[in-house]
């Protein structure tokens, strides 16, 4: 019989990819004389914004023009995939805002000891491990895409406190407020996790599964971003081994920030329920045609 045709790896496009990211992380760091300040840094920050663009356009035109493109971009016109894989990177910038900044909130700024912060980071990571188990039970028996929904809320709502005036917090409140986020971190990453997964056909399996990594891995470094900006923005310098007040506006700062971005987070996650097409495309995953995919498909629908 005939050869099959192999897949072309798409080279250009996987380093033009790997480019934008690292110039775009680049980007987000203060590598110039001076003040970290956009008074003293906009000669390196700008430019290398502008860099990051012409980078990522040079990549969606070379995977427009590809036989077998990195990135399918067609794809993201499923609307349940694309809100989904933005959910995910900005649950992904929460987790990593909370646990780079949660120390200097409580050590520098409240005055908490090392063995209490690390109790209490350990707490939240501990019940976001524990909802995912659950998460994932609750998904296969409901199917429903407002668990997303409410977890990523629990998150952004305890944001949303934490940026209020944090001065006044004692441990009870923040052990609170941290077993909240944990909760809804994990019911938000098994369920949303699998809705990304089976918006696709199998065959792209592979793609949706990178996208979901890149976004987790993008999701991170904007987390620290956020939180080295509010801090440092507002405490001018170096964050010190001292106890400092300025500590506790500049955490206030990148929490009603992250706050923000992830409300917005939210209404992209619920959008999916108030579409009308992308309700039909969710009222049953997408089907794999082998026999397991098969038999998994008969065995849901018989309950």
């Amino acid at each position: 019989g005939a050869t099959p045709r192999r897949n072309r790896t798409d080279w250009p496009g996987a380093i033009l990819l790997l480019l934008t990211l690292i110039v775009a992380s680049l980007s987000l760091n203060h590598f110039h004389d001076g003040p970290e300040t956009f008074a003293d840094g906009w000669r390196w920050h700008l430019p290398m914004h502008g860099v990051t663009a012409a980078l990522f356009l040079m990549f969606v035109l070379i995977e427009q023009r590809v036989p077998e493109p990195l990135i399918r971009f067609s794809q993201f016109r499923n609307i349940r995939f694309s809100t989904a894989m933005v959910a995910n990177g900005v649950l992904h910038m929460t987790m990593m805002m909370t646990i780079f900044s949660m120390p200097f909130l409580m050590q520098r700024g409240l005055g908490m000891s090392a063995v209490t912060t690390a109790g209490l980071v350990a707490t939240m990571q501990a019940v976001t491990v524990a909802m995912t188990l659950i998460g994932g039970w609750l998904y296969d028996r409901t199917r429903s895409p407002w668990l997303c929904v409410v977890g990523l809320s629990c998150v952004a709502g305890g944001l949303t406190i934490l940026g209020l005036d944090p001065s006044g917090m004692d441990i009870v409140t923040l052990f609170i407020l941290s077993v909240v986020m944990g909760f809804g971190s994990g019911i938000f990453l098994t369920t949303n996790n699998t809705r990304i997964m089976s918006a696709l056909s199998p065959e792209y399996r592979g793609f949706a599964s990178g996208m979901l990594e890149t976004t987790r891995q993008y999701g991170h470094t904007l987390g620290v971003a956020v939180a080295t900006i509010g801090l440092s923005g507002v405490i001018g310098g170096a964050v010190t081994s001292e106890m400092n007040p300025a500590v506790l506006e500049g955490f206030a700062l990148s929490a009603a920030v992250t706050a923000a971005i992830t409300w917005v987070g939210v209404a992209l996650a619920a959008y999916p329920i108030w579409s009308r097409s992308a309700r039909i495309s969710d009222s049953s995953d997408v089907i794999d045609p082998s026999p397991l995919g098969l038999a998994v498909a008969r065995r849901t629908e018989r309950g």
